[in-house]
């Protein structure tokens, strides 16, 4: 049998020094703010895509469907030649890929407080967090509930531009 190849992001030593020191510190709650041109969305998309391909249920959020379209064709594209020889599927109109090994991606828009509601997953990311609207209500009510079974993992992104009041404040906790 051949073997699959999929290429996932190579990360530069900033994204590299970040995940080192996520690691070492073992938090399950991560907020990061950088500059633009940075690559937290292929960063972000890189560790929901490994999740994924280690079994785990993810899920990726953006603020509107603008900022989420360029991740999702990115995160489509490389899971590709895993979903299309192995069985796994591709909902472009759900945003949902699944895998053969269990592992899951969906994406999703948080341009409703609701986003994400019902679900469980292992690892989220939440991209643009510093332009997401009432950031702190939308995490306490449907996304970190969200990782209530797997005591999950999540990583907020934006940049200092964009921070809202609520991304603020998450990032001043950290």
């Amino acid at each position: 049998m051949a073997e699959l190849g999929v290429r996932l992001p190579s990360l530069h030593p900033g994204q590299q020094r970040r995940r080192e020191a996520i690691a070492a510190s073992g938090a399950r709650f991560v907020v990061t703010m950088c500059g633009r041109r940075w690559g937290k969305s292929i960063d972000l998309g890189e560790w929901i895509m490994d999740g994924a391909m280690q079994g785990m249920k993810c899920g990726f959020f953006a603020p509107t469907y603008k900022y989420l379209i360029d991740p999702w064709t990115d995160i489509t594209n490389r899971l590709r030649p895993l979903t299309e020889a192995t069985g796994g599927k591709v909902n472009e109109q759900e945003r949902r890929i699944t895998l053969p090994n269990g592992g899951l991606v969906e994406c999703w828009t948080l341009d409703t407080p609701d986003a994400g509601r019902s679900r469980k997953y292992h690892r989220i990311a939440i991209d643009e967090a510093g332009i997401v609207r009432n950031l702190k209500t939308t995490w306490e009510q449907s996304l970190r509930p969200t990782l209530v079974d797997y005591r999950g993992h999540a990583w907020f992104d934006g940049t200092p531009k964009g921070r809202t009041h609520d991304f603020s404040v998450l990032f001043d906790k950290g």
